[in-house]
């Protein structure tokens, strides 16, 4: 007798979410511990501590290439026959103790949802909850918890994780040590969104989507064509020019990025997002927030240390200066190979062509 369908694959996904965010924990913990001591302790400790988080960074790479292997064996197993999907994805009748058997009905289908926000914004991720934390990144979330909205007896967000008892594989870092519950339906999500939106006067459009990358989504024409397995574009680095500028992604957008907040071409609400961990699937960040604020008391752990060993995942104000509104920001250094493309294409959303791109790089070099 076949076997009821156990969403393993869901299973899976949700436990190596977890894994990472507990790295990424871990990672700020020994960060923000090893710039203390530099700064009023042994530095030669210090130096020591910090190694640790270049060990935990290639742990969290790992962990990454596991999970887009995981995601193949999904996608090939989309992509077989039928039969070999009942055999290993059994969904008809299951047994029960009095040997009785009964009907298990197909679970619904997997959906995603995008937004717009104020007619500029765009919040497009590869999960739901990827895209409901961004889309509660751009409200003040103070003010969201003010409101006392409740998800399974907790509340929605919280500046303290340890409140989400229930279901803590699917709390989601917002901003600002801001946590959310996303353990709801992409309907729920997606009325949370809109009413927010409502309280808050923002102009949301948000819309429900199928789930491109989840079983049954496929239409019964693209099942039967084979699966062609997808792959970032190549950098320089990996020597090919991508998306038309012949320059590596560090130089683009630490040319680039200060233009763009020089000019206002960004908005404070855009600012707060890529504030979050969220942005880094975007920007191709590997898991690093594409900004963080300069508060003024950590300049070094910016700085360079001797053997030209860097403190931060993020570039130097020196190197880079960002402000916006009398506010300072750092840049974030690790942007993954095949990140120029989504660059590219966020800064021409900010109304750049490819060819001053490329000006402005040039007159960065030349300084």
């Amino acid at each position: 007798m076949n076997l009821v369908k156990k969403n393993w694959h869901q299973n899976v996904m949700a436990a190596l979410e977890l894994a990472r965010e507990a790295v990424q924990d871990a990672d700020k913990q020994i960060r923000e511990a090893g710039g203390k001591e530099m700064t009023s302790g042994d530095k030669k400790v210090a130096r020591l501590a910090l190694a640790y988080s270049d060990k935990l960074d290639g742990f969290m790479f790992e962990l990454e290439k596991v999970g887009d292997k995981w995601q193949s064996i999904q996608e090939a197993i989309d992509g077989d026959m039928p039969e070999v999907q009942e055999v290993v994805l059994p969904t008809k009748v299951r047994a029960t103790k009095g040997g009785f058997t009964r009907k298990v009905y197909e679970v619904a289908p997997w959906t995603n949802f995008v937004a717009t926000m104020n007619g500029c914004v765009r919040i497009e991720e590869p999960t739901a909850k990827a895209a409901f934390a961004k889309a509660l990144a751009y409200f003040d979330l103070e003010k969201v918890a003010k409101l006392g909205v409740m998800l399974n007896g907790e509340p929605l967000v919280s500046l303290d994780r340890s409140v989400f008892k229930k279901y803590p594989q699917s709390v989601a870092s917002v901003k600002d040590g801001w946590y959310a519950s996303t353990y709801c339906s992409t309907a729920t999500k997606v009325q949370f969104v809109r009413e927010f939106a409502r309280r808050f006067g923002v102009k949301a459009e948000v819309e429900i989507i199928p789930h491109k990358m989840k079983s049954g989504m496929r239409s019964a024409e693209d099942v039967r064509k084979p699966v062609k397995m997808s792959r970032p574009p190549k950098s320089l680095k990996d020597g090919r020019v991508v998306a038309g500028v012949p320059y590596k992604v560090s130089e683009v957008v630490c040319a680039v990025m200060p233009v763009v907040f020089q000019r206002k071409l960004i908005t404070q609400a855009e600012i707060d997002i890529l504030l979050t961990k969220a942005a880094s699937r975007e920007f191709r960040t590997g898991g690093w927030a594409p900004l963080r604020r300069n508060k003024g008391n950590d300049a070094d752990r910016f700085s360079y240390y001797d053997g030209g060993r860097r403190s931060s995942r993020y570039y130097s104000p020196d190197r880079v200066s960002l402000e916006f509104n009398g506010k300072k920001y750092y840049l974030t250094s690790q942007f993954c190979p095949g990140a120029l493309t989504p660059v590219v294409k966020w800064f021409e959303r900010k109304g750049l062509t490819r060819r001053s791109i490329v000006e402005m790089v040039e007159i960065a070099k030349r300084k």
